[in-house]
């Protein structure tokens, strides 16, 4: 873009225009004498006192508006220098006096509204340049985090999409191992409901043994019973086999006495010769007979000898029978309690599979469930993994864009810096100087927080464009802000400000004036090196502040009169409200 020639206007020339102005009218009544003696030599009678009355007129009129010229000419003196002022760029000069002239008067007084609206221009284009500044400082800050941070999530939300992808891979390997587990557990839902009418089968079997055992120890009870009786059998029997015994043996006795008394009766018919043959017969007979009965006697008494000695062993052996019945019956006992065991732990065992198979059973049905999330957890997944990839491009987007906004930023914070070196040629009364000091200089500018305030906003408006401008000159100001929520509270906090500003070792401290209760704190910090300037108003009481920068309140009532003059039309009825307090807001 072509940079436009500048035009410039120079003052001086326009003091020359009284001077051409003052020779035109010269060399035109030269003309104008001329003329008339020209017409006057050639004239006669009435006509050369007419023409001679308008020469006179004409001289008069003249010199009229050459007074006239002259008076506006001095007038216009001081709209010219103020106007040289005016483009030098210097703001800082006295308004135009106003004179009775009613053009000049609209001309000056056009003049001071222009210089007026000027300042005002340049104030509000300064603090529009401070409040542009910070916002743009502020979006730039934001921008750049901005930018960092949907650099971070647009890397993030990257490796979310990739870990994503992992992850639903992970899913589908995660649902393929829940299905196999699902199915191992309707498997062992399967063998458990088998180990449970095993066990039931198992149980029942168990209470059969254990019935049969019942009944067969009741068996062995009563053939212990039986072994018993016979036990007392053999006895009495072999109590009678005695008892035989004493009978043969008597009846061996009495075939002994019958064989003697045959004996003796034989050799009683031997003496008795043929009468006594009779009795030898019957005697021999008695003898056979009598041995015949021994010899029988002697059989039972062997077949008596060989049932005793059986009934003895017989005897023995059911006594030995009894005996290891009763072993049999201890050890019974033994089996019968091991049965009873058996059935106890089956029955816990039982019991244990009910649980088991309860707890299988619900398991099982939040395999189901779980098999049934997983699916649904894998077609989540598949939908998260498409929207991270749609959300890294949506990003990457608005990254993008948020790059193409912070460029904007920064050309509009050059346009500022443009508009702000523009305001620099004009003079408003108060510049920086350098500062020649080698070390930075750190200032602090305190400032009563009242919300609302257009004058506090004013101020601060002001000391935050200072502080830019003071930026170059190796100077901070550090703005610290004193809350108002009530008059004492206030206070205190105003002095605690002052101290801690102390305390921080600023190299200059500027202040509000008014306030005697801040003098000691002030006296305090010029005592430490510290020079103290107050604003706006100063202590009601001596201080050892460095100096005082406030407006001169008469010049600017007076101003506040003459605009509240132009506002009303100079008729009305206005009312001045002011404060005497020392600590003026």
């Amino acid at each position: 873009m072509k940079r436009s020639k500048n035009l410039s206007f120079n003052p001086l020339k326009a003091l020359n225009i009284k001077s051409i102005i003052y020779s035109s009218i010269i060399l035109l009544i030269t003309s104008l004498f001329f003329l008339i003696v020209f017409s006057f030599n050639n004239l006669y009678g009435n006509s050369k006192i007419i023409i001679l009355s308008c020469l006179i007129f004409s001289l008069f009129l003249l010199c009229l508006v050459l007074l006239a010229f002259n008076t506006l000419m001095s007038s216009m003196k001081s709209l010219i220098n103020s106007s040289i002022e005016l483009s030098k760029g210097n703001l800082n000069i006295s308004d135009i006096i106003i004179m009775e002239n009613n053009d000049f008067k609209i001309l000056a007084k056009a003049f001071n509204q222009l210089k007026t609206n000027l300042l005002f221009f340049i104030d509000n284009t300064k603090r529009n340049i401070t409040t542009l500044s910070q916002v743009i400082e502020t979006s730039s800050t934001s921008m750049d985090m901005t930018c960092r941070g949907n650099d971070q999530l647009a890397g993030s939300i990257q490796d979310i999409a990739s870990n994503a992808q992992q992850q639903l891979i992970l899913v589908n390997d995660t649902v393929s191992k829940i299905n196999s587990i699902h199915n191992i557990i309707n498997n062992i839902s399967k063998n458990i409901n088998d180990v449970e009418k095993m066990t039931l089968s198992s149980n029942s079997i168990s209470i059969e043994g254990k019935e049969s055992l019942n009944t067969y120890y009741e068996s062995v009870l009563m053939i212990s019973d039986s072994m018993s009786n016979t036990g007392e059998f053999i006895s009495m029997l072999k109590k009678s086999i005695s008892e035989i015994t004493n009978v043969t043996n008597f009846i061996i006795g009495i075939s002994d006495n019958l064989k003697l008394l045959s004996l003796n009766a034989s050799i009683e018919a031997a003496r008795s010769g043929e009468a006594g043959k009779g009795f030898s017969v019957v005697a021999d007979e008695i003898t056979k007979l009598s041995e015949s009965a021994k010899d029988e006697i002697g059989k039972i008494n062997s077949i008596i000898l060989n049932v005793l000695e059986n009934s003895t062993k017989v005897e023995k052996s059911i006594t030995k029978s009894i005996d290891d019945f009763e072993k049999g019956r201890e050890t019974f006992s033994k089996v019968q309690d091991v049965f009873n065991n058996i059935y106890d732990k089956n029955s816990e065992i039982l019991k244990q599979v009910n649980e088991v198979v309860s707890e299988v059973t619900n398991i099982n049905s939040i395999s189901n469930e779980t098999y049934l999330m997983s699916q649904k957890v894998y077609k989540f997944s598949s939908s998260v993994s498409e929207s991270t990839e749609s959300a890294v491009a949506v990003i990457e987007e608005e990254v993008a864009e948020l790059h193409e906004i912070n460029e904007t930023i920064s050309s509009l914070n050059a346009f500022i810096e443009k508009i702000e070196n523009s305001t620099t040629i004009f003079d408003i009364g108060v510049k920086p100087i350098n500062n020649s000091n080698l070390k930075n200089l750190n200032l602090a500018f305190i400032l009563p927080g009242i919300k609302g305030s257009f004058f506090w906003n004013t101020i601060l408006n002001g000391v935050q464009y200072a502080k830019r401008e003071l930026i170059a000159k190796k100077t901070n100001v550090e703005i610290i802000i004193v809350p108002f929520n009530n008059a004492e509270e206030f206070e205190n906090d105003y002095i605690k400000a002052i101290e801690q500003c102390i305390v921080n070792k600023y190299d200059g401290i500027c202040l509000h004036g008014g306030n005697a209760k801040n003098i000691p704190s002030v006296d305090k910090a010029v005592s430490k090196g510290i020079p103290v300037m107050t604003f706006n108003a100063d202590f009601t009481a001596p201080s050892k502040r460095l100096a005082c920068v406030r407006p001169n309140a008469y010049e600017a009532g007076a101003i506040a009169g003459e605009i509240m003059k132009n506002k009303v039309n100079g008729t009305g009825r206005i009312v001045i409200v002011g404060n005497k307090s020392e600590f003026m807001m």
